[in-house]
């Protein structure tokens, strides 16, 4: 404002006073150039700088001379009371740009990017280190052919498209700068907001900083700190992403989860939706799926239960069927106690013990001596119990006997191998390879379930698959022998289907044949579990062809569907280790 006033008093001066004129002229020419349009850079405005320094002086010498009228004394002492009051103000005011060194957070940035971060690593930089880190001789001889300055890596094409191929995943390191943070907080760095979203904070200097500084909220007010993040890996960038994803997609009102094919609600989506939830480490939206389930659909008058069917009814939104479903209702008690131990919710494990104490009662029955997990607190059909083998999950009754000391969960899941040995040997072609539905009678005979179960329930399908996902858990929790034997018999049946069509149909028939012509993302599951245990060479086989482009590539999730989608999560976050056993340290 003072240098601005200046220039317009030196303006009108110079129509009388010679020596007002060069320093007037350079003025009004340098501030055409900026006010005529296009882009104005910061740095723009710094030759403007002396040139309103010169005329502030001239002005104020020109005032100070007038005053005095003549007296040089007066002239002299006025001047120099000017520097005192000049000197005064320097002193009052925060004049730490002048006195602090605020370089230092950049130098220690590049020195530590030089003696901690691989060569080849690729880099986001700001442009003021880019001499320094490709450049040997400053602190060690390491160059970085791969540390480009931000706003290339969004708007140059040579390195957006020819190096970086469009994909932001290849990010590694970002080397955060006050004007990084300004413009992903403007809305014009997108690409870096989300490679910055899914980093973490590695070394921040800014002990001396006069800056605001949240990196959430992008917010910076002051250039004097730097900071370096380093992505995540792509694996936990991919399921964090996923569930994102199907948050957006799949999960509606407080905790609804609507597959989108029919419109309706189940409690097998309610349940997959927590047990992600936990895992995700998700409060927020594993507190809103089990209140929406507890609201709608526990609601059965002679137990806890869960309701299995919501949807429209001739316009009104209600439960249309109020039976159970085994493998939602433990799902949901394995849910719950992950839960309790995560985030130490009390209440979480009461919910939990109420609801496990009627899977118990309602839907494990004693056949003989053993006990057996049926389809639903109603499977009793005159002499015989419906059975889906893939609701037994043995590792969740292990970590249900921690909790429940009354009833006796590790014999069900003991009891569990015995059943699903059974239904090979009685009912398969010795491929190792479950049905989707059985019966088994009272005196522990296993049967077909055609007569009770449309569609396909002797195939080895949409069902089943979810058998060996379920032992799978149990090997890695528990290390279980009966585990690894189950997976053992099936392993010939999936390397033949494997080596002879270099894929695995949706569908087959207990004999093996192959009743469809295409591959399914949730049954490939089956065989992908069945390969970590018994071969994990060729699980990584499987992988590389069949899931690796959704956690490495650009894939979205956007074309699965709900089963898929979540069964792609489910396998995959089985093969990266990534589904621990929350209850085990609690």
């Amino acid at each position: 404002m003072l240098g601005t006033a200046s220039m317009i008093a030196a303006t009108l001066l110079s129509i009388k006073y010679k020596y007002f004129r060069a320093p007037t002229i350079f003025a009004l020419l340098f501030v055409f150039f900026l006010i005529r349009g296009g882009l104005v850079i910061g740095f723009y405005i710094v030759p403007l700088i002396p040139i309103f320094a010169l005329l502030i002086a001239q002005v104020w010498q020109f005032i100070v001379e007038k005053l005095s009228m003549g007296n040089k004394l007066t002239y002299r002492g006025g001047l120099f009371v000017s520097c005192l009051i000049i000197f005064g103000l320097f002193l009052s005011i925060n004049n730490g740009e002048f006195t602090r060194n605020e370089t230092e957070p950049q130098i220690s940035a590049i020195t530590w990017v030089k003696e901690n971060v691989p060569e080849d690593a690729y880099i986001v930089i700001d442009n003021y280190m880019y001499v320094d880190l490709k450049e040997k001789g400053y602190v060690n001889d390491k160059t970085f052919p791969n540390a480009d300055w931000f706003w290339k890596i969004s708007y140059d094409p040579e390195v957006k498209e020819g190096k970086y191929g469009g994909d932001f995943k290849k990010v590694e390191y970002i080397t955060l700068s006050h004007e990084m943070l300004k413009q992903v907080g403007e809305g014009t760095q997108n690409d870096l907001k989300k490679a910055l979203n899914d980093s973490k904070e590695i070394i921040t200097w800014s002990r001396k900083t006069t800056s605001y500084l949240d990196f959430n909220s992008y917010i910076s007010t002051n250039g004097d700190w730097m900071s370096i993040f380093k992505r995540k890996n792509l694996e936990d960038i991919y399921l964090a992403d996923s569930w994102k994803n199907y948050k957006e997609r799949f999960i509606h009102s407080y905790g609804q989860v609507i597959d989108p094919s029919n419109n309706t609600t189940t409690s097998e989506g309610q349940a997959y939706a927590m047990l992600r939830a936990v895992w995700a480490n998700d409060e927020q939206a594993f507190d809103g799926v089990w209140t929406w389930t507890k609201d709608h659909l526990q609601h059965r008058d002679q137990d806890k239960l869960i309701s299995w069917w919501w949807g429209d009814e001739h316009g009104r939104q209600k439960v249309l069927d109020a039976n159970s479903a085994s493998d939602a209702d433990e799902d949901i008690v394995l849910a719950l106690i992950f839960a309790s131990s995560l985030w130490r919710r009390n209440d979480y494990v009461l919910d939990a013990l109420s609801l496990m104490n009627d899977v118990w009662n309602k839907e494990v029955v004693q056949v003989g001596d053993r006990y057996l997990l049926t389809s639903s607190a109603e499977s009793a059909r005159d002499d015989v119990y419906l059975v889906n083998p893939s609701y037994f999950s043995p590792a969740s009754y292990r970590i249900f006997a921690n909790v429940d000391s009354t009833h006796d969960w590790n014999k069900l899941a003991d009891d569990s191998y015995y059943f699903l040995d059974s239904i090979s040997k009685d009912l398969g072609n010795g491929n190792g390879i479950p049905p989707n539905w059985v019966v088994v009678g009272q005196d522990g005979s296993i049967g077909s379930a055609k007569d009770i179960v449309t569609g396909n329930p002797d195939d080895y399908g949409y069902d089943a698959f979810r058998s060996f996902w379920r032992v799978a858990l149990d090997y890695y929790w528990f290390s279980s022998t009966d585990a690894f034997a189950y997976l053992k018999t099936a392993e010939p049946f999936f390397t033949q289907q494997w080596g002879s069509d270099n894929g695995f149909d949706a569908i087959y028939a207990l004999s093996g044949k192959p009743l469809t012509d295409y591959s399914s993302k949730s049954t490939i599951s089956g065989p992908l579990s069945v390969f970590l245990i018994t071969n994990p060479k060729l699980a990584q086989v499987v992988f590389d062809k069949e899931y690796s482009q959704f956690v490495y590539g650009n894939n979205e999730n956007d074309s699965l569907g709900y089963y898929d989608a979540n069964w792609l999560w489910f396998s995959t976050a089985l093969y990266l280790d990534k589904l621990p056993n929350l209850w085990k340290n609690s």
